[in-house]
C-alpha cells in the first residue's frame, strides 16, 4: 500500500501528473508547513539504528519511516503506514523524534484504530502526532485524484481499482461496486 501511496504521492512519479496529488492530499490533511514548490517523497526511509530508552522513553530513536515528506527547508511529515502490521516498541515516539522541530508524525489505519502506549508512550493524538484512517482520508483523496485524472483513463481507472479494493478491505463498499470488483479480479486473474 505504501509503494502505490508513495508513487501517487510522489510529483516525479509514474503518473506524469507532477504535484496536482501531493497537492490534494497535504489539503486534505490540512498540512501547510511544506514548502511546495519543492519537496521529495521517500518510501522506508531509514533514520538510523533503533533505540529504545527504557529509562526515558520519549528519547527513543531510530526505525524507517514509511512515507516521508520533504520540502527543501528540511520540513517533513512521516506516515507511519499501520494496515495489518503489528504496532512497534515506540514507534511513533522515535519518529516524532526524527527532525523533531520541522516534521509532523501522521499515524495511518484502515478505519481509525488509536496506536497504544506502547508506540506512543505518553504522546497525545492532535498534540504530537495526527491519525489518519484510510475509510476517510485516503479513500477521499483517491476519489479528487481520479477526478483529476479524467484525461488519464489508463491512471483514473488504476486509481479507481485500488480505491474499490480499500472500500472493500475498511467494509464501506457497496454491493455494485463489490460485483464490480469481483468481476475485475476474475477478468485480470
Amino acid at each position: 500500500h505504501s509503494a502505490f501511496l508513495g508513487e501517487l504521492l510522489n510529483p516525479r512519479g509514474s503518473h506524469m501528473m507532477g504535484n496536482r496529488f501531493l497537492h490534494l492530499f497535504l489539503d486534505l490533511i490540512k498540512v501547510n508547513t511544506l514548502d511546495r514548490t519543492a519537496i521529495n517523497v521517500r518510501l522506508e526511509k531509514n533514520i538510523g539504528p533503533v533505540i529504545i530508552n527504557e529509562n526515558q522513553p520519549l528519547s527513543s530513536t531510530g526505525g524507517r519511516i514509511d512515507i516521508y515528506i520533504e520540502d527543501n527547508k528540511g520540513n517533513s511529515i512521516s506516515i507511519e503506514n499501520k494496515i495489518n502490521a503489528p504496532e512497534q516498541k515506540l514507534q511513533v515516539v522515535r519518529y516524532w523524534n526524527y527532525n523533531r522541530e520541522k516534521n509532523r508524525v501522521y499515524y495511518l489505519t484502515l478505519n481509525g484504530k488509536s496506536p497504544s502506549p506502547y508506540s506512543t508512550s505518553t504522546l497525545e493524538a492532535d498534540e504530537d502526532y495526527e491519525e489518519i484512517t484510510y475509510n476517510h482520508h485516503i479513500i477521499n483523496w483517491l476519489v479528487k485524484c481520479q477526478k483529476e485524472a479524467f484525461e488519464k483513463p489508463i491512471l483514473r481507472e488504476s486509481i479507481k481499482q485500488y480505491t474499490l479494493l480499500l472500500k472493500k478491505i475498511t467494509g464501506i463498499m457497496e454491493d455494485r461496486h463489490k460485483q464490480e470488483l469481483f468481476n475485475i479480479i476474475l477478468s485480470n486473474y
